[in-house]
């Protein structure tokens, strides 16, 4: 069963190493078949050495590099996050398939980091910049992509809308309050002062 095409890569093999191969011959192949024909037949070489260990002795050392068959089977995946497909080059064992955690951290939108002292590897969401409009004025606010959603810096957006933005510990609460700045002026507006 030569199915896989096993005869063949020994035959390629055989012939850089001064063999005839079978496989190769007009008319009838013999795909198992090699023969040592470079130095004569066998008939010859019994005439000139008399024995195959004689034979044997004349023979000179190669230098053999034979390609090492990967240890692993990489494959390419589509990976699908929020609509966003890329093409990974994964390890495929045993039906599973392992990712480079810097390729999965670029699909995710996330920051990759490595504590030499720890020896932990750290994904963390991105902080990206957005340009959002707040009352007809555009502004840069600093947000995180997550499932397609931006969530926004709280003390950014309320600073946007003219509110002081705080965190109460024992509430365990974030508060809008109007800034003091914009209460004057209401104040100063509804006494008809401009």
């Amino acid at each position: 069963n030569d199915s896989d095409g096993w005869f063949a890569k020994v035959g390629a093999v055989a012939v850089s190493f001064g063999f005839e191969w079978g496989g190769n011959w007009k008319g009838f192949q013999d795909k198992p078949h090699i023969e040592f024909t470079k130095y004569g037949t066998s008939e010859q070489l019994r005439k000139k050495y008399g024995t195959p260990e004689n034979f044997k002795k004349t023979w000179k050392p190669i230098k053999v590099e034979i390609e090492e068959k990967p240890k692993y089977m990489i494959v390419e995946r589509n990976y699908n996050y929020n609509n966003k497909i890329k093409s990974l080059k994964v390890i495929n064992e045993n039906g599973e398939n392992f990712v480079r955690v810097r390729d999965l951290a670029e699909l995710l939108n996330k920051n990759i980091s490595y504590d030499n002292s720890t020896k932990i590897t750290s994904l963390d969401d991105i902080i990206e910049n957005k340009k959002v409009i707040v009352n007809d004025k555009e502004i840069t606010i600093k947000c995180v992509n997550l499932n397609g959603s931006n969530y926004m810096n709280s003390r950014e957006i309320g600073d946007a809308l003219g509110y002081e933005v705080g965190y109460n510990e024992i509430a365990k609460m974030v508060y809008f309050k109007i800034k003091k700045s914009i209460l004057n002026k209401i104040k100063l507006f509804k006494a008809g002062v401009r």
